[in-house]
């Protein structure tokens, strides 16, 4: 539209050297989904000023736009594609590991190790900024990602009877410690004891729902789930619809969105 600004930009990849996988097409190049190139950060210059009759002029304050992905500067510099296994996630695999007795390159466990890793740094920062599990906007948005962390912790056979064993309740603590120094509002024993606390409170009452919905929902699984049904779930055995589907899709049933 006219008044926005923008100009050429400049996309940085890295190389991580892979052979190249064909079925993602016959040639390889930066776009390709093969995993051999990652973008790390791309810089916009910011030049142009976009006018009413469709020309552009010079901005009177012209400046370079940089965005960059932590995690993925990180994975180049491990010159590792799999962003995972950066520090501040690969801890809390390896915990997971060591209690599940599972390895994470195990590709039929691997999206779980993920799950679970990349969920509890969201939910602990949003804990951190005030937000409690909902029913509603930012608290529901907190309160699935909780709960399918602990959906996944459960597909890798860990369980908890008490918070000390939780592994989300131990992710959490690895995480508050990896960003109190950036993130001041996480450190203190009354921001920790708050934190797992809701965790562990969310974990609990999920799990208790959680064995007579499975019930229920497998009932259901015998063909396509309907949109009523997915809602009874929900309404009724605390499931989100976002599980529902991927349950469904795992025993090769489809939602009715």
């Amino acid at each position: 539209p006219a008044g926005e600004p923008g100009g050429p930009d400049s996309e940085i990849f890295y190389d991580f050297g892979t052979p190249h996988d064909a079925k993602w097409g016959p040639e390889c190049h930066p776009n390709c989904d093969c995993g051999r190139f990652m973008e790390i950060c791309n810089s916009v210059f910011m030049q142009y000023v976009k006018q009413k009759d469709g020309t552009f002029t010079l901005l009177p304050k012209q400046n370079v736009d940089f965005g960059g992905g932590l995690e993925r500067i990180a994975a180049a510099s491990n010159d590792d594609a799999d962003v995972f296994k950066t520090d501040v996630f690969w801890d809390i695999v390896l915990l997971l590991e060591r209690f599940s007795g599972k390895k994470y390159e195990d590709s039929t466990r691997t999206r779980s190790f993920r799950i679970v890793a990349d969920h509890m740094r969201a939910a602990t920062m949003m804990l951190g900024d005030g937000v409690r599990p909902s029913n509603t906007e930012r608290g529901y948005v907190l309160r699935r990602l909780i709960r399918r962390a602990s959906q996944h912790a459960q597909k890798l056979g860990l369980t908890a009877d008490k918070a000390e064993d939780s592994m989300l309740v131990r992710a959490a603590g690895m995480i508050i410690e990896k960003y109190k120094a950036a993130y001041p509002e996480l450190d203190g024993g009354d921001a920790y004891t708050e934190i797992t606390g809701a965790i562990w409170k969310e974990e609990v009452q999920f799990a208790r729902t959680l064995v007579q919905g499975l019930k229920e929902f497998e009932r259901l699984a015998e063909g396509d789930i309907s949109g009523e049904q997915a809602y009874m779930l929900f309404t009724t055995h605390g499931f989100p619809f976002e599980m529902t589907e991927e349950l469904a899709k795992e025993r090769g049933r489809k939602t009715d969105v």
